[in-house]
């Protein structure tokens, strides 16, 4: 929402443990795999479906280092089990080892968890997509190791996304992993250009606007999107958001990898360099920016009140305030643009008792709705009547 609701997990490594139930579910599977009686892509499909859903993929270990060690064999195992249905990997009883089609391999296995993500309504795995990409660009990764490492990959990162505790987790992580660098100024992809580019630092990322100069016509023509730079050690992730993001966001359109752009972003202090990650990314053609010289030629226009400035998706202008007031015991309170404040009960959602000020919480105007969205828990609700706010229980209340 100018606060994102597109999430991109962090990678780790998480506890899993069995019950009993799960035992012999797991059994059951391993039987099936060793005997191929039924038909391939079933199999296929049903071993993935459970490790996707197996109970202890929706749970963060909170029990100590010990634990994390005894369950570090029921984490290798789910992507043992589907790379030995797609024969990936060898049966427990083969004798030979020899990789006769790494290339076919890993085709399969993609494909087997796109489709699987798709068929459970989890369109919105970017690394699917990221790890896809680099072993096209760099073919000789391409082993058992690493086919074990990617089934892992997705596996994990479904679970940080799998339940509400643990995409207010994960969402937590991003924000401290989030960076803010020094953009001020005027950006441009060459010089001389009538095209440049200007961040504005919001409270989770920044406004990125590309505009174009007609200086004939006295215009300004821009789009905007919402930016926001992650710290990865090694590099710098930005994620880029178009403005119809928000548009499917609150109409409730499932949210699609092309929604967003994962770059790979290099940092200096007078030039930004961007790499795609998926190839979704690539509709933002964005290589490049460096430092105008001519800072003050286009800051003029910006500032001139005889220059026309349109935006070229006027129909998703949306704005979104910050403001959750107060927290009590049974009920959040947020305050409106006219000093009233919005009563919220805690009991209109099982989430909301958790809800904490360092969350991104507040009011969205898009057209001539409002929302109240918490946008760390990818939870909105429409409140624009008396009507509707009556039916959630929220109740307005002068200070």
């Amino acid at each position: 929402m100018k606060q994102s609701s597109f999430r991109r997990a962090k990678l780790g490594v998480f506890a899993f443990s069995r019950t009993e139930r799960e035992t012999k579910d797991y059994d059951i599977y391993k039987n099936d795999i060793e005997g191929f009686h039924t038909s391939f892509w079933m199999k296929s499909e049903s071993v993935v479906t459970f490790c996707l859903f197996a109970p202890q993929l929706s749970r963060l270990s909170t029990e100590g280092e010990g634990r994390e060690q005894r369950a570090t064999m029921p984490l290798l195992l789910f992507p043992l089990m589907v790379l030995m249905v797609l024969k990936a990997l060898p049966r427990l009883s083969a004798k030979g080892g020899d990789v006769k089609d790494i290339k076919g391999d890993y085709h399969r296995v993609f494909l087997l968890l796109y489709s699987t993500c798709q068929a459970v309504h989890l369109q919105t795995l970017p690394v699917l997509s990221q790890l896809e990409g680099e072993v096209r660009r760099n073919p000789s990764v391409m082993c058992r190791f690493h086919l074990i490492g990617v089934v892992n990959m997705v596996l994990v990162v479904y679970g940080r996304l799998s339940t509400p505790e643990n995409l207010s987790r994960t969402n937590a992580e991003e924000r401290a992993h989030q960076v803010f660098p020094d953009l001020s100024g005027i950006w441009v992809e060459e010089e001389p250009s009538t095209v440049f580019w200007q961040f504005e630092e919001i409270a989770n990322g920044h406004y990125l606007r590309r505009y174009t100069l007609d200086n004939e016509r006295r215009s300004l023509t821009y789009t905007e999107y919402h930016i926001r730079f992650m710290d990865e050690g090694d590099e710098v992730l930005a994620i880029v958001m178009p403005p119809r993001l928000i548009r499917d966001i609150v109409q409730d359109i499932p949210i699609l990898p092309e929604h967003a752009a994962y770059l790979t972003c290099s940092i200096e202090e007078d030039c930004l360099r961007f790499e795609p990650r998926t190839a979704e990314s690539k509709w933002l053609h964005l290589r490049q920016l460096t430092r105008s010289r001519q800072e003050d030629f286009f800051q003029q226009r910006l500032d001139d009140e005889h220059y026309t400035k349109t935006n070229l998706f006027a129909d998703d202008e949306y704005t979104f305030r910050l403001c959750l007031h107060t927290l009590t015991e049974d009920a959040l309170f947020f305050e409106m643009e006219d000093g009233e404040l919005l009563r919220v009960p805690k009991s209109m959602h099982p989430q909301l008792p958790d809800v904490q000020f360092s969350e991104n919480a507040g009011v969205l105007c898009f057209k001539d709705s409002q929302y109240l969205v918490f946008d760390d828990r990818n939870l909105h609700f429409e409140i624009t009547t008396e009507e509707q706010r009556k039916k959630l229980g929220i109740e307005v209340r002068e200070r």
